[in-house]
């Protein structure tokens, strides 16, 4: 619930195909309504309804956007 492309401290994402440090990655990242979909490099990551997940559902569906990085 804490590494690349998680919702961060709620969800996991369903893989990790980051490319090593040095290289770009490629992020598209859609939320539409409750919908939320990650894609990393073309796999999907996250493909989630919000409502349907305890953690989050309460959580409001219009806001800001917010990308963290923890190295270099």
């Amino acid at each position: 619930k804490g590494s690349s492309m998680s919702l961060y401290r709620y969800v996991a994402p369903k893989s990790t195909p980051a490319k090593p440090a040095g290289e770009w990655n490629q992020v598209e990242i859609a939320c539409r309504g409750p919908h939320i979909k990650i894609t990393l490099n073309g796999e999907v990551v996250q493909d989630v309804d919000q409502s349907q997940i305890d953690e989050i559902k309460g959580k409001p569906l219009r806001g800001y956007l917010s990308l963290q990085n923890h190295g270099k």
